[in-house]
């Protein structure tokens, strides 16, 4: 299948929502379409603001187009392909790179993408399962994945399972839980604060994510708005009552020690009565009760710590979507480390 129009006819037995999207060097890759959401389509008690996801430098965007499959690099460049091993070993800004190269629009999949797919899953009844268990479902072990070539317990491309995609469909994006960690863009902990990227803006070519970079921002605690690092009143992760907690206060967990608790067990502060919905549509904590699975959290509060989203195929149960790893230094190179392209027009 190499010509882009045995592309487009593999892609279109999927239907309208599955695309071949071709790069600056002629060669395409299998995308899917996400339209445009609000808030309140994605989340119980959700406003009606366009979610962060589809704006993107201060345009909304009327679709997304998400890496059907995780990252598979060739010539210095992501690719969204089918039967291929994923590439792992492979760090924050290798990541951002293999994806930037491929030309205007192409992007490293970005935070507020990542949650928008989880909020959509979630809302819409579709966790998906994937390689959580050295190959196979850690929920469902009868459903079994084929292994890399290196046998390290990561799986193809292109899983036969439905329920290992996003809508619980063929249709849909593949190993948004398990098989490797996704890096992701626009999000970071700089000792123990949430910094972000405002909305989407990740998905730009100008968007700067070096650990120096003036465009992170911090978010208060009042009110949502994106301030600049230092200001009093921005929200954070800290570690109390055994487990990890929201907190506007100054981080007092400076160990450095990496800490876990369950996404659904995520509680705030004391003072603390609410979060802002932005830390709510970014994923960053939960919009109602329950409905998360077993899904984890980590954290390291100790200097510059960048995201990973998804779990890997040996996190278990504590893998899926609403999974976020901000324990890791954006050099760390590792084998379940991979990561998935996304483009916008």
């Amino acid at each position: 299948m190499s010509r882009i129009s045995d592309m487009q006819y593999a892609a279109a037995q999927f239907g309208a929502s599955n695309r071949v999207i071709v790069d600056d060097t002629g060669m395409g890759g299998f995308y899917v379409a996400v339209p445009k959401m609000t808030n309140a389509q994605l989340m119980t008690g959700g406003d009606s603001a366009v979610h962060p996801a589809f704006i993107v430098g201060g345009e909304e965007k009327s679709e997304i187009l998400i890496a059907k499959y995780p990252a598979f690099v060739k010539n210095n460049r992501a690719y969204s392909l089918p039967g291929v091993d994923p590439s792992v070993y492979v760090n924050f800004d290798q990541a951002l790179s293999y994806c930037r190269n491929k030309g205007k629009g192409h992007h490293l999949i970005t935070n507020a993408e990542r949650a928008m797919l989880a909020l959509w899953c979630k809302m819409n009844n579709t966790m998906p399962r994937g390689n959580t268990n050295h190959g196979s479902s850690s929920d469902s072990p009868t459903e079994i994945g084929i292994p890399v070539a290196t046998n390290s317990g990561a799986t193809k491309t292109g899983p036969a399972y439905p329920g290992w995609y996003h809508n619980g469909d063929l249709s849909g994006i593949s190993d948004l839980a398990g098989n490797v960690w996704d890096w992701c863009a626009g999000l970071r902990l700089m000792n123990g604060k949430i910094q972000v990227i405002p909305n989407n803006d990740a998905a730009l070519d100008t968007a700067d994510m070096g650990a120096a970079s003036t465009q992170w921002k911090e978010i208060l605690a009042a009110d949502g708005s994106l301030v600049d690092p230092g200001t009093a009143g921005t929200l954070g992760f800290d570690w109390l009552s055994n487990k990890i907690t929201m907190t506007s206060n100054a981080i007092t967990d400076t160990s450095g020690a990496s800490r876990s608790t369950g996404f659904e067990a995520l509680a705030l502060d004391t003072g603390l009565a609410a979060v802002p919905q932005i830390i709510k549509s970014l994923c960053l904590y939960k919009n109602d009760e329950s409905g998360y699975n077993t899904d984890n959290v980590w954290a390291n509060l100790s200097g510059e710590r960048m995201p990973l989203r998804g779990g890997s195929f040996g996190v278990g149960a504590g893998a899926g979507v609403f999974a976020l790893s901000l324990d890791s230094v954006r050099s760390r190179v590792s084998d379940p480390l991979g990561f998935r392209a996304a483009f916008v027009s």
